[in-house]
């Protein structure tokens, strides 16, 4: 069984992901929904460093919150166009 943290334990790791956030978001350019989102990542308690779904980028390492949400929305779209083209037209 996990040991608990304390308020001061829970306090320091928020402090650090804050930081983390500050300084992803001066050096990364995003749309104003994706920082919307990412802060809200990160207030969960989460690192931007993390995405949480053991998505790897080429060099191995871990995705970002960031690029796997953008990676996420691209698929999703790939998907909606390809349905989109290969929808049959309804004869008349």
């Amino acid at each position: 069984m996990s040991k608990r943290k304390t308020p001061l334990e829970n306090s320091e790791i928020m402090k650090r992901l804050k930081q983390e956030l500050r300084d992803f978001e001066e050096k990364t350019p995003m749309t104003l929904a994706e920082k919307c989102k990412v802060r809200e990542w990160v207030h969960d308690g989460n690192s931007i460093y993390e995405c949480g779904l053991l998505w790897y980028c080429e060099s191995g390492q871990e995705m970002s919150f960031l690029d796997a949400m953008r990676l996420e929305e691209e698929i999703y779209n790939e998907i909606l166009e390809k349905e989109r083209v290969e929808k049959p037209r309804p004869t008349l």
